[in-house]
């Protein structure tokens, strides 16, 4: 069977707003077999920190509140989430007892590549002038060991679609992005599946919990 189709690579802007939503092609196939069950602790994900080492979520979030943003470089709603992201992690990432982590659906080299590509024709360089971002900074996780090694047609396509799936159990979603908010205890106590429009809802939510 054919792996799943995630993004046309060549498209203009506009085609790129009329696939949004191209991750859930890649997740289409994951259902819950009985009834759906919220995840409410913080998963037992580990990835390689982007040009660091390998960790777990639950070190990072150990006695802490913290934000997990799930996002991927070929996922238009992610790319144009990505300042927004970045604005909320910098007005937080001081702040004591607080933990930030994006978890990339790529591997290492391709989110160098995405960072750092010279070529702008690069298809991970554009995904990143796509995005708009001015700065990145967000402490991340290269979560697919192989990320979109393959491409087909002009399509980038996941070759750790088993490891997806997992996450998506994990995480209790089948879309990205998803922004996930546990406290310090590791209980979740806020979701959001889909991008934010702007940073309000998110820094409402951690001043929110900060407060406590």
């Amino acid at each position: 069977m054919r792996s799943p189709i995630l993004y046309r690579l060549d498209t203009t802007n506009k085609k790129m707003i009329r696939n949004i939503c191209v991750f859930l092609i890649a997740l289409f196939s994951f259902r819950c077999s009985s009834r759906k069950v919220e995840i409410t602790d913080v998963p037992d994900i580990k990835g390689k920190l982007l040009n660091s080492d390998s960790v777990r979520l639950r070190s990072i979030a150990k006695n802490k509140l913290t934000v997990v943003n799930v996002w991927g470089i070929f996922c238009g709603p992610c790319m144009k989430e990505l300042p927004i992201i970045q604005n909320v992690y910098e007005k937080y990432n001081n702040h004591k007892g607080f933990a930030f982590i994006t978890i990339a659906m790529d591997n290492e080299k391709e989110l160098n590549r995405f960072l750092n590509a010279p070529d702008t024709t690069d298809p991970y360089r554009k995904m990143f002038l796509y995005s708009g971002i001015k700065h990145f900074s967000l402490p991340t996780l290269a979560y697919l060991p192989h990320g979109y090694t393959h491409m087909y047609g002009g399509y980038a396509i996941v070759k750790d679609l088993l490891k997806f799936r997992i996450l998506a159990r994990m995480i209790n979603s089948n879309a990205v992005p998803t922004t996930l908010i546990y406290n310090s205890t590791g209980k979740l106590v806020f979701k959001q599946i889909g991008s934010f429009d702007n940073d309000q809802l998110l820094k409402h939510e951690i001043d929110s919990l900060l407060s406590l």
